[in-house]
């Protein structure tokens, strides 16, 4: 069954998700601007890309505090694992910021992250409609391949 948000929480997870699925646009227009060199993908990005992915430390917290029925720990595993290939393989090691891995990272993230905010948007509003099948549908394509982007980054960010 599920928990009837307060009116605050309920905008305030709306505002949250509107917020966070227009910055993931965004992330996707600033890589487009440069998708033709790959090279610079990292620099185009980098700003808004670690603003919006750190953003998702909120989905721990309201998962902590009951404002989604969303499981503690699966949450912070999601979250942590692409905090650690944001700052901890794409900020810290230059190598890895050319790796064929972030254009594929890229894509994969930013087209998950806008169905899913903009799904959950619509959700606390009653009218998810078709986007729900893109939200529980694409993620067959896009896991696979976005981790497959995060690994090849990863292994890169040893290269010299």
């Amino acid at each position: 069954m599920a928990k009837i948000l307060s009116p605050v929480v309920k905008t305030y997870l709306l505002l949250y998700n509107v917020v966070l699925a227009l910055g993931w646009a965004y992330v996707g227009y600033l890589g487009l601007q440069k998708w033709s060199e790959p090279d610079k993908l990292w620099t185009q990005t980098e700003v808004s890309l670690k603003i919006f992915q750190t953003a998702a430390i909120m989905e721990i917290v309201h998962a902590i505090l009951g404002f989604t029925p969303t499981n503690v720990a699966t949450v912070a595993f999601q979250v942590l694992s692409r905090l650690g290939t944001v700052w901890g393989v794409l900020d810290l090691a230059p190598p890895a910021r050319v790796s064929t891995g972030v254009p594929l990272l890229l894509i994969c993230w930013v087209v998950t992250e806008v169905i899913r905010y903009s799904y959950y948007a619509l959700n606390l509003l009653g009218s998810a409609g078709v986007i729900a099948w893109f939200r529980y549908s694409l993620f067959i394509i896009l896991y696979p391949l976005g981790s497959t982007g995060e690994a090849k980054s990863t292994l890169h960010c040893h290269e010299i």
